[in-house]
């Protein structure tokens, strides 16, 4: 089971997915194939992938907090 960390181009959210070809975003419901949206990262399991994009939220929520002072 590979996890794709992904970004939705529409309304940036950043959500996982296990889709090979494509994903829908779970908030502005918009469907784009995997190669025109930003994959941030890979893992291989649900908990690793909600760690992951725990971190990438608040790290684009604090742009100044970047190397986790």
């Amino acid at each position: 089971m590979q996890i794709r960390i992904v970004q939705c181009p529409k309304c940036g959210e950043i959500q996982g997915t296990l889709g090979q070809k494509g994903f829908r975003c779970k908030i502005c419901n918009a469907s784009r194939h995997l190669r025109k949206v930003k994959v941030l990262g890979k893992t291989g399991s649900a908990e690793e992938a909600q760690r992951t994009i725990s971190a990438l939220k608040e790290k684009m929520k604090n742009p100044e907090n970047k190397a986790g002072k």
